[in-house]
């Protein structure tokens, strides 16, 4: 089912063109990555979608249906810097976000527990780090229990054990069933944790795709050793290894998915080989988004 989609979505100020006639599909149950570099209208388009801005043109619709009230309550988002009262515990806090929401705080405990603040609770906002805060922040977009989560930038600022932290809590939100919009520069991040992904550049879609596809494209392996003439010979007689190619001190393999780097290995030593050079590669993001920015300079 579809969730989101937009046409021609656009957005002005003045004489720049943040988001240039943006068109998506975001289906049920993705995590959906919103990929570019600062400045490529990641955070204007989710402005938009939520109605904290108005498009300039173009249009967008949720679950089927043009933006309404009633659209909005299955959201859960958050677009800035997570704020709450430094001088609350976490549940007071949480209890004054319901009331602004109007929702019931019986789910107070069920956020807290999701994000792992929950031996916290009683604490006070303004002892908690950046990444416990940022972590209040999404235990407030999931009070109301909505069936879509929007993050813009959810580890900005993190040290790597809370950019592990916040990963984890989307991995088991994502497993819950919910779909999840969230907006990034940490191309490694949403290889981790998105399903689909699109990549923006100056306001500009310039590709959708499944982070499936990138993954199932062809490994390779390169392996480079002393006596390359004996390198090539074991090399073409291990099976899995469906081309030999030299590149220079090296030989690329094209191998099946299953072939790793220790199998090649078990190989080469039982000719007594040790390999100088040993490298698996396979498709990733990052590659992929380098090589669309670069086919669009």
């Amino acid at each position: 089912m579809s969730i989101l989609q937009t046409k021609n979505l656009t957005k002005h100020f003045g004489s720049r063109t943040a988001v240039n006639q943006l068109s998506l599909e975001i289906s049920s149950g993705q995590v959906f990555g919103l990929l570019g570099p600062n400045g490529s209208g990641k955070t204007t388009t989710l402005a938009m979608i939520l109605g904290v801005l108005q498009p300039s043109a173009g249009e967008f619709s949720w679950f089927g249906q043009q933006p309404s009230a009633t659209s909005r309550q299955k959201i859960g988002a958050i677009l800035e810097q997570p704020s709450f009262y430094p001088y609350l515990t976490a549940v007071e806090n949480l209890k004054a976000v319901a009331q602004i929401k109007n929702c019931s705080d019986d789910r107070i405990n069920i956020v807290l527990e999701t994000v792992g603040l929950l031996p916290r609770k009683h604490d006070k906002f303004q002892t908690y780090s950046l990444g416990m805060k940022q972590r209040l922040a999404i235990a407030s977009a999931l009070l109301a229990d909505p069936e879509v989560l929007i993050l813009d930038e959810p580890t900005n600022g993190l040290d790597p054990a809370g950019i592990v932290e916040i990963r984890e809590i989307i991995q088991k939100i994502a497993d819950s069933g919910k779909t999840i919009v969230l907006a990034s520069h940490l191309l490694s991040e949403v290889q981790k944790v998105c399903s689909h992904f699109g990549i923006l550049k100056e306001g500009k879609l310039l590709h959708q795709g499944s982070i499936q596809q990138i993954e199932g494209e062809k490994i390779t392996i390169e392996v480079g050793a002393d006596d390359m003439t004996q390198l090539e010979e074991v090399l073409r007689n291990i099976k899995g290894v469906l081309a030999i190619n030299r590149d220079g001190s090296f030989y690329r393999l094209e191998v099946e998915h299953e072939v790793s780097t220790s199998y090649i290995m078990q190989h080469l030593q039982e000719h007594h080989i040790t390999p100088t050079h040993i490298l698996r590669k396979q498709g990733n993001l990052e590659q992929e988004f380098l090589k669309i920015l670069a086919s669009h300079a």
